[in-house]
This record gives structure tokens, sequence and C-alpha cells, in this order.
């Protein structure tokens, strides 16, 4: 478990260029939200070209049988976060908007961990991660320090409020990485 950290760029590509949006427009008006004690879940995939081969057939002695798979294309990486809100604290109450806002806003968003470096190792968000905040980017999204992050769109929030579950609201938040691409700022 991790505490992770996404905030709402407000700009259409991670080169960041163009006017950022009025905090109106962005999830959580784009104040950085924390996630805590989630679960960080990335996954890597390959679009394998698995057709079968017509007239091919094994005779059940060889050591491969079937037809060669080919990579047709890969996935971009992506991602499950999840976590729980207790409803009992007035803090978590108002995180449910702001996740809720943060696949309906067309801006990329940064996914990040502020831990300090004895600890980045340990973390695996660090580890993916692939680009580091410039002085600019601290500068324009207020963020104080020069952290590994990924840039990231949100597919879905989906919450799970069940009966049995006294105060606690379960969500999953579902994403992909986009492209790593130099900042202008």
């Amino acid at each position: 478990m991790a505490d992770i950290t996404i905030m709402d760029s407000g700009y259409l590509s991670p080169t960041n260029t163009g006017t950022i949006a009025t905090d109106a427009n962005r999830a959580n008006s784009g104040d950085a939200i924390t996630l805590y004690s989630v679960e960080f879940k990335p996954m890597s995939k390959g679009n394998l070209d698995v057709s079968p081969v017509l007239g091919t057939y094994s005779t059940g002695t060889e050591v491969s049988s079937g037809a060669t798979i080919n990579l047709a294309s890969i996935e971009n990486v992506g991602f499950v976060i999840q976590g729980v809100l207790d409803l009992s604290i007035t803090g978590h109450q108002n995180l449910v908007v702001p996740l809720n806002q943060l696949p309906r806003t067309k801006w990329y968003k940064l996914l990040y961990w502020t831990g300090t470096d004895a600890e980045a190792l340990r973390q695996l968000i660090y580890l993916l991660a692939d680009d580091t905040f410039t002085a600019g980017e601290q500068t324009a999204f207020g963020i104080a320090g020069a952290y590994k992050h990924l840039h990231v769109m949100i597919e879905s929030v989906q919450f799970h409020h069940g009966s049995n579950i006294n105060n606690k609201l379960n969500y999953t938040i579902t994403g992909f990485v986009t492209k790593k691409e130099t900042s202008t700022i």
C-alpha cells in the first residue's frame, strides 16, 4: 500500500503547450488529490496475433505445436488504483466529487509519489515513472519537488458502497499512461 498523488494538469498533452485550463474546468480545481493507502496495479500488454492457421494440426508428439504467434502492436501501460474512503472523515467525504471528476475532464493527469529518496526504491510508481518535474512545471503546478511522475489519462472511476460496509466507500480508478513528451514550461 502506498500514498499516491494525482493532479489534473489543465493541459491537453505533456508538452504543456497552449493555455492552461481554468481551475473551474479541472478536476479538484487543479489541486493535487492525495490517495492514501491505495493499491497501485500497473499492467503492460502486447497485442498478439494468435489467429488460427487453417490446415495446421498437431500430431501430439511435437515439442511445439501450433502456429507462430506474432506481436501485432503494443498497448499503453494501463493501471488500476484501488482504495477506500472513510466517510466518517470530512476530508474523505470531500474527495468523492474530485475523484468522480477525473475521467470527465479532457486534460492529462499527473500521477506521482512524494516520499523521500530513501523510500523511493520501494515504491512501484517511482520505479516505473520515466519523467521528472521541471522547475517550470513545479512552479506552474505548485509542486514542491522534482518528483518522478507518469502522464496519465483516466478512463473510469467506480465507487462501491455496499450495505454491509459501515462508513466505507471503496473506489477503483482505471487509466492509461500516455507517452513521455518534453515539457515547454
